[in-house]
């Protein structure tokens, strides 16, 4: 949970008054999921502080393995593997039930961009009325994806990045090395979902690496660097694809950075950065025309070579 996050929740939790129902939204990767469980966590310890969960009580004991019967996450069904009606009735029958070990009892509803209306419909009444010490606490990527009457009944949490040092903590952690990982907060930022991804997976590596190099050889306007990196991936049309999606991104971190330098989305900000202090405006418009017309040709199946070739015409000439 980042420092900002925190500070709502002790807030809340110090005062007395957590919300029966919350909703923890914000971009893939910031750690909303993590951050609810760490919220429940806290609701349901047994040591009676306000701040923090004691890790050695029964009920902190029970969530470490998985198995606290106060804990009860949503399951997901359908093919938009969503929440159904059924699913939300059968945690609504739920929450009459008298706790088991904790004094509470919370139902995590993760990932709910894809929560169906009639199940959200069937959520009103029981987030408007809460029984006693019942919380609901949802994820999602955007509040615009539950209905206006549900959000008028919940409170509404936006997760942002980590800080630097938040970052290198949790990549820590995970066993990154420091290196691996200031090289991970400063291509991604701190959103140490995308962070952990950028380093444990192969392709994604390779798309960096690949993005890396093409965009260095536009700060140097090096033509015949940019036709060899594109010669190494030609053959592969996925890979071309991928490249150029983070490319996009890129550009839009071009103008992104004269606004804000923390408002990214890229996988190689530093770039980013470094051409937003040479490009001219309407040259960032043209460069992202460039890479987009060169990803729609190779969604609509035109070869990677000869898509590339064009590419690195338009961008040095």
């Amino acid at each position: 949970m980042n420092s900002a996050l925190r500070e709502t929740v002790d807030n809340m939790l110090s005062a007395g008054r957590f919300p029966h129902a919350v909703l923890l939204y914000g971009d893939s990767g910031v750690g909303k999921k993590y951050s609810a469980k760490e919220i429940s966590a806290m609701l349901l310890c047994h040591s009676g502080s306000k701040r923090f969960a004691c890790g050695k009580c029964t009920s902190c004991t029970l969530l470490e393995s998985d198995s606290h019967p106060d804990l009860i996450i949503a399951e997901h069904s359908g093919k938009r593997n969503g929440i159904s009606v059924a699913e939300v009735r059968r945690l609504c029958a739920d929450a009459s039930i008298a706790p088991n070990t904790s004094d509470s009892k919370v139902y995590l509803i993760l990932d709910a961009d894809a929560m169906e209306a009639a199940a959200q419909n069937a959520l009103l009444k029981i987030i408007e009325e809460p029984p006693e010490n019942v919380y609901f606490i949802f994820t999602a990527q955007s509040k615009s994806v539950f209905l206006p009457t549900i959000l008028s009944r919940i409170v509404s949490i936006g997760v942002g990045e980590c800080s630097e040092s938040e970052c290198l903590k949790a990549l820590a952690e995970h066993g990154i090395p420091t290196e691996d990982a200031k090289r991970a907060y400063e291509d991604n930022g701190g959103n140490i979902g995308k962070c952990l991804l950028s380093i444990n997976d192969d392709d994604r590596i390779k798309v960096r690496q690949t993005v890396a190099a093409l965009v260095d050889c536009i700060i140097n306007r090096d033509e015949y660097g940019f036709l060899k990196v594109c010669h190494s991936i030609e053959t592969d049309s996925e890979m071309t694809k991928n490249v150029l999606s983070e490319m996009i991104a890129v550009v839009r971190d071009i103008s992104a950075c004269r606004i804000d330098s923390d408002n990214s989305i890229s996988i190689y900000r530093k770039g980013a950065y470094a051409l937003s202090q040479t490009m001219s405006h309407k040259s960032v418009i043209r460069l992202y025309e460039c890479v987009l017309a060169a990803y729609s040709d190779i969604k609509m199946n035109v070869s990677p070579k000869l898509a590339l070739c064009l590419l690195c015409s338009q961008i040095f000439n």
